[in-house]
């Protein structure tokens, strides 16, 4: 689970895995304190932590998520404040 204003309206969105889960949930505060699954981002692993950080130099939060079934860590960087790139692979041995 991860909170932050992904699409920069001053509300907090909400980021979630489920247990087992290959994919990623997007819940979006369109009103205050009314979420609504806006995206679903499938993986190709079980995600288990996320992380929610601006990484590169465009102001937007983007997604670190850790796997719980691979030695990796997945980045899903945050495209127009709305939707987010498919996932990147990085080993993390």
């Amino acid at each position: 689970l991860a909170i932050g204003d992904i699409n920069q309206d001053r509300k907090v969105d909400i980021v979630l895995t489920k247990k087992n889960a290959q994919s990623i949930e997007v819940w979006m505060n369109h009103q205050q304190h009314q979420w609504q699954k806006d995206q679903v981002y499938h993986t190709t692993f079980k995600p288990c932590q996320i992380l929610l950080h601006n990484l590169d130099p465009d102001e937007k939060l983007d997604m670190i998520v850790s796997s719980c079934d691979s030695n990796h860590v997945g980045l899903l960087f945050n495209r127009d404040g709305e939707h987010f790139a498919e996932s990147i692979l990085y080993p993390t041995r």
